[in-house]
């Protein structure tokens, strides 16, 4: 078995937001468009939930799957590999509930491993439970919020609508949030396709929240720190764990502390590079 926590935090460089939705925003409110909050010891507080994270994960990554010709679904709506993909002229969820019913679950789970993508594989899909769990990241300290005033502008005629203003509610640059994901059982590559989208955040490539295009969601990433429990691997050479998978010698810039792989500090974006490769260097289909 093997257990990995990757833990970070999320550094505001830019105006950040995080929508409640209109379902959750109270008649009280005083924006138009408030941030999702949640309440601790009394206070109503500005965080991220972990499904908005695992979102931005599960989005970022089909695209890097794409651009290795890797067949993979988008992971949302009707366009999974359970509603989509097909076993033996069927869909793959009908064949796999028809096990199921039939006390079949050995036969329901090698079907679902042979029919599904990579991606369905290490985030789940209906049905079948992600092998990466995503936590809420909560504020370090008191993040300052702020309300902007935007003007909505019809797209066709490009003439500003009637009632046309509207307050939007951000957290203001500065703010760090701890984010994390726990995950059991990863290869080396599927590791490695984690660290890279975060790699890709920290250098702006992707953005967090909504309002992207008016300038919002941009973060680094910070204090990161990475501990692997494998007692399959000997030390700092963590051990392939499917065909796919390759070794990945992480000696020289990681520790081995109390039975665990752990990386920090200045080397550990040295040590993602390794891992990086392994998803690289995959021969997956």
């Amino acid at each position: 078995m093997r257990d990995i926590a990757l833990n970070w935090e999320f550094v505001a460089k830019a105006p950040l937001r995080v929508g409640a939705g209109k379902e959750l925003i109270s008649l009280k409110s005083p924006v138009d468009l408030s941030i999702i909050r949640i309440t601790m010891g009394g206070k109503s507080i500005p965080y991220i939930p972990g499904s908005s994270i695992k979102g931005v994960f599960r989005s970022v990554s089909v695209q890097l799957a794409r651009s290795r010709n890797l067949k993979v679904c988008d992971g949302v709506g009707n366009n999974t590999c359970m509603t989509s993909g097909k076993q033996q002229g069927e869909q793959l969820k009908k064949a796999i509930d028809e096990y199921l019913k039939q006390g079949m679950a050995y036969e329901a789970l090698k079907t679902f491993e042979e029919n599904s993508c990579i991606l369905c594989k290490i985030f789940g899909s209906p049905g079948f439970l992600s092998h990466v769990y995503f936590t809420d990241a909560y504020p370090v300290g008191e993040p300052t919020t702020n309300v902007r005033i935007g003007i909505a502008i019809d797209r066709k005629t490009g003439a500003i609508w009637k009632r046309a203003l509207y307050q939007v509610e951000y957290i203001e640059p500065g703010a760090r949030f701890k984010a994390g994901l726990h995950a059991t059982n990863l290869p080396n590559y599927a590791i490695g396709l984690l660290v890279k989208i975060l790699r890709l955040i920290n250098k702006g490539y992707v953005r967090i929240g909504g309002f992207k295009t008016r300038g919002f969601g941009l973060v680094g990433v910070d204090n990161v720190e990475l501990t692997i429990t494998d007692p399959g691997s000997n030390g700092l050479k963590l051990r392939s764990l499917d065909k796919f998978d390759s070794q990945v010698d992480l000696e020289d810039c990681a520790s081995f502390e109390s039975g665990r792989v752990i990386i920090r500090g200045e080397k550990a974006w040295a040590c993602f590079e390794k891992l990086e490769d392994a998803w690289e260097n995959a021969k997956l289909s």
